[in-house]
């Protein structure tokens, strides 16, 4: 990043190599990154740059290793005459699943979808088995647990295997909580974890 914003010759070389340039979840791209970007594609007559990003502020998760979803409207203001084109059409999901999911996200603030005034309404393509889709709330975080895994005791005695069950959460620290449950239910558990980049000492 510093060698591109201080030598001219290696910008216009690098500018020369990489004339069209895409990023892909762009939601998930660091300031570094974003900072190379925009020294890629500045020139000094100011030539419209050749590049495209992809992103949804609806699936960024990875602020723990420096990801900032405002990278989206940076991107907005650097390019002030940017083209917004809005995917609509989902091929991954159930349409239960879609309507669920928008029920959780449409709480959450500084969303695109009303910041830009865009319209984020997935139509769902995907054909599945029936699906069901349930939300809970509950008074306390260890009654959350409690059902966690009273639900997944269930499931096995009804006949589900253990290794078709996964729990996700958004921390670390909310799963290893959530063990303890899970044993008092002679739940065999296999975590899985992604360490945070940030907490290595080379960093």
């Amino acid at each position: 990043v510093h060698a591109t914003e201080l030598y001219p010759d290696l910008k216009a070389t690098l500018q020369e190599k990489y004339q069209y340039i895409m990023v892909d979840e762009f939601q998930d791209t660091n300031l570094a990154q974003l900072r190379i970007l925009f020294s890629l594609t500045e020139t000094p007559l100011g030539d419209a740059p050749n590049v495209m990003a992809v992103g949804d502020d609806d699936q960024a998760i990875y602020s723990f290793q420096g990801a900032d979803v405002n990278n989206i409207h940076r991107f907005r203001e650097h390019y002030p005459g940017y083209k917004s084109i809005v995917l609509v059409h989902n091929y991954r999901s159930a349409g239960e699943i879609l309507v669920a999911a928008r029920e959780v996200i449409t709480q959450a603030n500084g969303r695109l979808e009303t910041a830009m005034d865009i319209a984020k309404v997935l139509t769902a393509h995907a054909t599945h088995s029936p699906v069901t889709v349930k939300r809970m709330r509950l008074p306390s975080i260890s009654d959350e647990f409690s059902w966690i895994a009273e639900s997944v005791s269930n499931q096995i005695a009804n006949g589900t295997k253990p290794a078709d069950i996964a729990i996700l959460a958004r921390t670390h620290n909310e799963l290893i909580e959530l063990v303890p449950y899970l044993h008092h239910h002679a739940i065999v558990v296999n975590y899985e974890r992604r360490d945070n980049v940030l907490d290595l000492p080379s960093i």
